[in-house]
């Protein structure tokens, strides 16, 4: 037989295995792998990219990344890195860095000895409380002395809350003493009147949004819902990654041509029973590789963006691969959605609010929808909140800056 139809034989054969499987992929559920607590703050925000850059200590100082002071009121950061030098600057005063010799200079000619790093990812990291000193930044911290947890909170002239309610609303956690065995009626391990409103309860903080990555991914291919869906997208003017499979290509070529017209991303993510198939990773890839490779003959395009099926998470010998980097050798960046589908699974309303609740309780945030019934009016919601508080969240595609899961 010619390659071609062996190529056509065998798409026939994984497309009946798909439909025998849907019915079995579907009750297949996955736990997102929730984000550590914030420890790294500047004004009301927490640090978005703790991910991936977060709060260091070094040698018993403080360092943060030098990104972090350009979030800040009247401050610039400029870098030159064929130098290797960099300034930070807020209004008349600034810092010159050599990071060669880790020799700085003030606006007062004032030479002092700054020792920076080039850490995670090639950030750059500055000691926190020293470049405060020297530009007139507030610098807090707070220490639990039995955990040993540290947070870091960096101001300018606009932070309306203190430190203490910022930690009560994002990580109450450290606050608690060794001796702190209280509970809804106890304080210090002292009972008290239930009926007696105490100060803390009085004063209760309200919800504080900080700062928020968002990546809108979509894990069930492309349906008849997608038009719909693409039409909620294109009226709040948020692009969303499209995670699809060969099938799709096969069966929506207009709608996915859609997809890349109106500039969202286009991602893999195999479906259906291929478990037989991964007999190790790299069949994983392999079958990456022809995905890709049918998306170019159709669009003239690839990609290497890629999210791994609920069939491939519960092989975990192939997710431990996925998880440590093993595709990203290949080229390609893998995608984890830390926030589970609740379109079609709950009351469009309960949906809702539990993604919105997500989005306060975490800083980078990739959310799964699916293309259903209920999809749109979900999207819709969600949306709605994430522009009402577009100042917070920075919206991105699958392609941008992203630190899977470990």
């Amino acid at each position: 037989m010619s390659k071609t139809t062996i190529k056509k034989t065998v798409s026939v054969f994984i497309a009946a295995l798909i439909l025998l499987s849907a019915f079995f992929v579907n009750l297949t559920k996955v736990n997102a792998m929730p984000l550590d607590p914030p420890f790294l703050f500047y004004n009301d925000s927490t640090w978005a990219r703790e991910d991936r850059c977060p709060l260091r200590i070094i040698e018993g100082e403080y360092y943060v990344p030098l990104v972090l002071f350009a979030q800040l009121k009247d401050c610039e950061v400029k870098v030159n890195n064929s130098l290797n030098t960099f300034v930070i600057s807020h209004g008349d005063k600034y810092i010159s860095f050599d990071a060669s010799t880790d020799i700085a200079i003030n606006q007062s000619d004032t030479y002092l000895y700054i020792r920076t790093y080039k850490l995670d990812y090639g950030e750059r990291y500055v000691p926190a409380e020293e470049v405060c000193k020297q530009l007139k930044f507030e610098f807090e911290h707070f220490k639990n002395e039995r955990k040993g947890e540290v947070a870091v909170r960096i101001s300018d002239s606009t932070a309306k809350y203190d430190f203490e309610t910022l930690l009560e609303k994002y990580n109450p956690g450290i606050l608690k003493l060794e001796n702190d065995t209280s509970d809804a009626n106890t304080d210090s391990g002292k009972h008290q009147n239930p009926d007696i409103t105490t100060k803390a309860e009085q004063s209760a903080p309200s919800q504080i949004l900080g700062n928020r990555i968002i990546y809108i991914t979509f894990t069930q291919g492309v349906n008849d819902y997608t038009s719909s869906i693409l039409d909620t997208l294109s009226y709040y003017g948020y692009k969303a990654t499209f995670f699809i499979d060969d099938s799709d290509i096969t069966n929506h070529p207009l709608v996915i041509s859609r997809i890349i017209s109106e500039g969202h991303k286009i991602g893999i993510m195999p479906q259906g029973n291929k478990t037989a198939a991964y007999t190790d990773t790299q069949s994983f890839i392999s079958e990456l590789d022809n995905i890709n490779e049918l998306l170019y003959r159709v669009y003239k395009i690839k990609t290497r963006t890629v999210c791994p099926n609920a069939l491939a998470k519960n092989n975990a010998l192939l997710f431990s691969d996925i998880t440590s980097g093993v595709p990203e050798e290949s080229g390609y960046s893998v995608y984890i959605p830390n926030v589970e589908r609740t379109d079609g699974l709950m009351s469009n309303v309960n949906a809702i609010n539990k993604i919105t609740a997500e989005i306060y309780n975490k800083n980078t945030l990739v959310l799964s929808f699916g293309s259903n019934a209920s999809t749109r009016a979900v999207l819709s919601g969600v949306l709605n909140f994430i522009y009402e508080n577009r100042d917070k969240c920075d919206v991105r595609l699958a392609d941008s800056a992203y630190t899977p899961p470990r």
